[in-house]
């Protein structure tokens, strides 16, 4: 199983809990892609197969293809063949763009909540306030992506939870069966440290998602017009935060 180490460190972006920078990113897609489904029309603008699974079922029931949701996935290419050609281009080591990267997504995210607040009189299924902020929105989750797979030594998923819920799930369960002494063939204490090293990895994008999930839900109900100025402001401390400590180690990829 494919694991993400979290061991503490004093140049984490909190001293001593590096697995603080997995969370921030987690909350930062729940809040993205549940404001997008809110807010755009059913848009997910950080699970791409999201918009994939809609236009085929569009295209199937021989319905309108929404336009928001073709645009999502070519832009979340286009943006990551973009950003892959900028760090493969340059002879710095990938994990010096951490925090560049962190600041697209902030200024992304940025200008989706001024389209949200200063067009929201124009707002409405396929209107150009719905594509404008749905193609900023892709772009921000595509950079928060191109983030994890360029610089990061071992990409976590922050964005799709069906491999992390699974991931944890075994986990669990392995360390359950281990205090019951039916761990795996390997030896009681192999599996131990294995599925807690696993499980450490993985509450922090669960926790994470689940939580942005929430708050992005009561914030698009709340105060639509203001709703995506919420991971905004996040996004851009997490930037910030980043920028002044340097990307933990554990995470750092250096070829």
């Amino acid at each position: 199983m494919t694991t993400v180490r979290l061991a503490g460190t004093r140049s984490g972006l909190v001293t001593g809990h590096p697995e603080t920078v997995p969370l921030v990113l987690s909350f930062i897609a729940g809040l993205v892609d549940v404001t997008s489904f809110v807010l755009l029309d059913g848009l997910f603008a950080a699970h791409v197969t999201g918009n994939v699974v809609v236009l085929a079922a569009d295209f199937a029931t021989h319905r309108p293809v929404r336009l928001t949701a073709v645009l999502a996935v070519v832009v979340f290419i286009v943006v990551t063949a973009v950003l892959t050609a900028a760090v493969d281009r340059r002879p710095r080591r990938p994990y010096t763009w951490a925090a560049r990267f962190l600041w697209l997504q902030f200024a992304l995210l940025t200008g989706t909540a001024f389209v949200s607040v200063a067009l929201d009189a124009s707002r409405g299924p396929g209107s150009s306030t719905e594509v404008v902020t749905a193609v900023l929105a892709v772009a921000a989750m595509a950079s928060q992506n191109a983030l994890l797979h360029l610089t990061f030594n071992r990409a976590p998923s922050t964005a799709v939870m069906t491999g992390n819920i699974v991931a944890s799930t075994v986990a669990l369960v392995g360390l359950a069966l281990s205090r019951v002494g039916r761990s795996a063939a390997d030896g009681p204490a192999a599996g131990r440290t294995s599925d807690r090293s696993d499980w450490r990895a993985l509450w922090p994008l669960l926790l994470g998602f689940v939580a942005g999930c929430v708050v992005g839900a009561i914030a698009s109900e709340a105060a639509p017009s203001w709703a995506w100025t919420v991971p905004a402001l996040v996004s851009g401390m997490v930037a910030a935060a980043v920028s002044r400590v340097g990307l933990p180690v554990e995470f750092r990829r250096e070829v």
